[in-house]
């Protein structure tokens, strides 16, 4: 089963957000405030619409001051849909 998700509009540039890893979990995840918003070209995805962040917060601690797109759309599958992948950060 798919579940699509839909985060277009929901936030603005300067709101700092979280978003979650990939795996069926909210443990994981990167934190930081949006820079851009709009159409993102990358060689490995093709064009998709991203929120630009900056990261500040990083439940791994690696990705800490790197710059990371975060799709507005999400396909789940089967229980990945329990979580929401997209919130304010607090």
């Amino acid at each position: 089963m798919y579940i699509e998700e839909s985060f277009e509009g929901k936030f603005n540039i300067g709101d700092r957000i979280r978003s979650l890893d990939f795996q069926h979990t909210d443990e994981h995840y990167i934190e930081g405030e949006i820079t851009e918003i709009g159409i993102v070209d990358s060689p490995f995805n093709g064009k998709y619409g991203a929120y630009t962040i900056v990261v500040d917060n990083d439940s791994r601690g690696k990705r800490v001051g790197k710059t990371f797109f975060v799709p507005y759309h999400f396909v789940a599958v089967d229980d990945e849909g329990k979580f929401t992948r997209i919130t304010l950060a607090e």
